[in-house]
């Protein structure tokens, strides 16, 4: 097995990726490893999985927290998973990558991708009868064009097609997610200085303005870094 290089993979853990995307960790949790089945087997992994269990705990790539992300979402919205598991292998196909739903086979509607997109899930709602997929991908894409800024919103890619950063809270525009910085952990866009480190520092000194002098950042980076990491408390 060829060796991950964390600093440009991204390393969370499934409680971080649980609390960024919202979704449960026992969830997330069986989607990386599958679920117990009543014979001792366990059912088919839904995510291909960028990394190997580190001291026997599950861990998550940037590109794994992505199609987290764009799974729950269509979820959400009653998709069913075996609509989505012949959706992935059909974008596989088509488009060559590992980790489909981290793509731009899920946003870019200004060249080539949004006819294969159409295709790939018209055809997939074709095959499954799935009448949730049916409806997402009628009338010309339609309800696909209203869900899809939900997917993508905050999202960037890169010239190769996949998600290359992310910004969890449109309105938290400081923080950033970036598998090439700091492990992929939050961080401030410009400093890269982990939002969890002001955090702390502002739970000990009680001053944004004291935190953002001892940090050399504005009192507004200092802010919204502590409102992201109260965010992911609950």
């Amino acid at each position: 097995m060829n060796a991950i290089n964390f600093a440009d993979t991204g390393l969370y853990t499934v409680g971080d990726a649980a609390s960024l995307t919202g979704v449960s960790r026992p969830r997330v949790r069986g989607w990386l490893n599958g679920y117990p089945r009543k014979d001792g087997s366990r059912s088919e992994k839904r995510l291909t999985g960028q990394l190997s269990p580190i001291d026997g705990h599950f861990a998550l790539g940037f590109l794994d927290l992505m199609e987290v992300h764009f799974i729950s979402h269509f979820l959400k919205r009653g998709v069913k998973w075996r609509t989505l598991s012949i959706a992935a292998k059909y974008a596989r196909e088509l488009f060559d990558v590992e980790h489909p739903f981290a793509t731009k086979f899920i946003s870019d509607g200004s060249d080539i991708y949004e006819e294969k997109t159409h295709a790939i899930l018209k055809k997939t709602a074709e095959e499954t009868q799935d009448p949730s997929l049916r409806s997402l991908v009628t009338d010309q894409f339609a309800m696909y064009e209203m869900l899809r800024p939900l997917l993508i919103d905050g999202i960037s890619f890169d010239d190769t097609g996949y998600a290359k950063n992310w910004r969890p809270f449109k309105e938290l525009s400081h923080v950033i997610l970036d598998p090439h910085r700091s492990f992929g952990r939050p961080i401030l866009k410009q400093c890269s200085i982990p939002t969890r480190t002001l955090y702390q520092a502002f739970r000990a000194e009680q001053d944004l303005e004291i935190v953002a002098e001892m940090y050399e950042v504005g009192a507004e980076e200092v802010t919204q870094a502590v409102d992201f990491e109260m965010r992911l408390a609950g």
